[in-house]
């Protein structure tokens, strides 16, 4: 009896030294996300509350709002390229996903940056004033005025998924996580090493996982919320493509950025 008794304590020992050390992979893993959403965001928290106590110039709004419909598209096309190079800086700093072969890093780049670009809008927007960053300036949503009513239809649904995920009070280290997830996702059009993604993704969702069961332990459908986000992102990722396609139909003449021209095409739509 004795040596059996041993025999379960032992077991039961070997098993808590597993769950412990795949809790400490967790955290660490949840650490180094964490710091590499902080280090690559276009602006820290201290200079956003700062942007929000400057008053915006009228000057400046009605020069927004007196911009030709192709100005406008071309100073959207320039801000979002600047918040996709510094996703692609994220994403190089998540563990793990530099060692996924590389025409996968493409294509989850590819599928995910506007989606991330989107919820890094949930840090730059003031639900209070209805003012986004622009630049290095608030700027209320009418300055965006010379917009085609199918583009804001499709702003009015952005800031409609902004403002839902800010009523979930979520921390920068939740929205570092969940930013990861939504990048390394195995169903993503061409990808090849579908089980080495998907590894990857269920290390990320474990690491999301522990923080919210930390953060919001009296709200036991956060998480489920959370996560869902996913799939309102796609929707919006794909409207995105369709009115981007619909302007550069009607004006091909106006260049846009190298990098916005790699990330974001129809081919996207098709494949997704």
């Amino acid at each position: 009896m004795l040596l059996l008794h041993v025999g379960k304590l032992e077991q039961a020992q070997r098993s808590w030294m597993i769950v412990k050390s795949v809790l400490c992979i967790a955290v660490a893993l949840g650490s180094a996300i964490s710091e590499a959403h902080l280090r690559t965001c276009l602006y820290s928290s201290e200079q956003i509350e700062a942007m929000k106590q400057q008053p915006v110039p009228h000057e400046l709004v009605g020069t927004f709002k007196n911009m030709t419909h192709r100005q406008m598209w071309s100073e959207l096309a320039e801000k979002i390229t600047l918040a996709v190079q510094q996703i692609i800086e994220f994403a190089k700093m998540i563990p793990g996903f530099m060692d996924l072969s590389q025409d996968d890093q493409i294509m989850l780049l590819k599928a995910g940056s506007f989606e991330l670009a989107l919820l890094q809008a949930c840090r730059v927007f003031d639900p209070n004033t209805n003012r986004v960053i622009f630049g290095n300036q608030f700027l209320p949503l009418e300055a965006f005025s010379s917009l085609n009513d199918d583009e804001k239809l499709l702003m009015g649904r952005i800031f409609a998924f902004v403002k839902s995920v800010l009523l979930m009070s979520i921390t920068e280290t939740e929205m570092a996580l969940l930013s990861a997830l939504i990048l390394i996702t195995a169903d993503r059009p061409g990808i090849k090493e579908q089980q080495d993604v998907q590894k990857l993704h269920e290390k990320i969702l474990a690491a999301l996982k522990m923080e919210m069961g930390s953060n919001h332990s009296e709200d036991h459908e956060i998480l489920t919320q959370f996560v869902q986000q996913a799939s309102t992102l796609r929707s919006l990722s794909q409207h995105h493509i369709m009115i981007l396609s619909r302007f550069k139909e009607a004006n091909p003449d106006v260049d846009f950025p190298a990098l916005h021209k790699e990330l974001f095409s129809v081919e996207s739509l098709e494949a997704s």
